[in-house]
């Protein structure tokens, strides 16, 4: 008789702790989705701020853009604004697969267009640094620094809950 008490005390105490495993593990989930839906937001924000500043300009894609065949800085921002679009759109993507963890091609569409987005605006802020000042306006750059900040302590606690 103890025996078989002990047998059911052994088994329900590993269905609770399994149990408490999965629910822990649902728990991480949701978390890291959670971390994922908030640095997806901060780096959507960051390319509209782009879209939004080269949007009076006119169109930045297609034939009849008033971008194509200019000088060599507008180029450096129609570039900028095309990588901004590009991520923006990788990023809505990802953030469309919130249901379920991202796939590693996901990830890596969203890695490439960041990089890509991240160059262009090296490119466009380091192409004139001399005496006549950075192509790039000063409140621009500030609203870059701060989105570069905030973007850090997402990463962070992305990082942390994954």
């Amino acid at each position: 008789m103890s025996a078989a008490i002990f047998v059911i005390a052994a088994a329900l105490i590993l269905v609770f702790w399994a149990l408490g495993a999965y629910n822990r593990l649902v728990g991480l989930r949701a978390a890291v989705l959670h971390h994922l839906q908030v640095l997806l937001q901060t780096w959507m924000a960051q390319a509209q701020m782009i879209d939004a500043r080269l949007a009076p300009y006119g169109p930045v894609d297609g034939a009849n853009s008033a971008w194509m065949g200019v000088d060599e800085e507008t180029q450096r921002w129609r570039a900028l604004a095309l990588s901004a679009r590009q991520f923006m759109h990788c990023c809505e993507a990802l953030a469309s697969t919130a249901p379920r963890l991202a796939s590693q091609d996901d990830v890596a569409s969203v890695r490439t267009a960041r990089q890509l987005f991240e160059a262009n605006w090296r490119n466009l802020r380091d192409a004139h640094a001399d005496l006549a000042g950075n192509a790039v306006p000063e409140d621009l750059q500030s609203q870059w620094a701060q989105h570069e900040l905030l973007l850090k302590d997402r990463l962070k606690a992305y990082n942390a809950a994954a």
